[in-house]
């Protein structure tokens, strides 16, 4: 886990180990933590990785934002850049061209939990995940 120290000034890991119960489910919720998330990374155990098709959802504790919800991961390691779609002042997205959206690098976490939950992840199947924060 992470320093719990709201007042970072460069980027930080904070990293979540992952061990699935003989459902293959896992729940795990991290200290509270201040930051912009920015970047997601699952590494595979070298032995007893999590299966094909497991799903992953990342959430705020409290205010229940949806981080990131992925379904049907391959069995190998990932990488996923965090981002938010742009909204004028109307709330209507903007985009560039009429149709592809404008993205805001990171979402927002503020003094809160980060839920982290797998799904169908195979009988006592395990790796890490690997949350990547910029300062707030």
């Amino acid at each position: 886990m992470a320093q719990n120290d709201p007042y970072h000034t460069t980027a930080f890991r904070v990293s979540v180990p992952i061990t699935t119960d003989s459902s293959g489910d896992f729940t795990k919720t991290t200290e509270k933590l201040t930051g912009r998330l920015v970047q997601l990374r699952y590494v595979p155990a070298a032995s007893n990785a999590l299966d094909a098709n497991w799903d992953l959802d990342v959430v705020g504790e409290t205010t229940e934002t949806v981080l990131l919800d992925i379904d049907n991961l391959a069995a190998t390691a990932i990488q996923r850049a965090i981002g938010q779609i742009l909204y004028d002042e109307t709330g209507t997205v903007t985009t560039w061209d009429g149709t592809n959206e404008f993205y805001v690098p990171g979402i927002l976490v503020v003094n809160e939990g980060i839920t982290v939950t797998v799904a169908q992840g195979g009988n006592v199947q395990s790796g890490t995940l690997h949350l990547i924060f910029t300062p707030a």
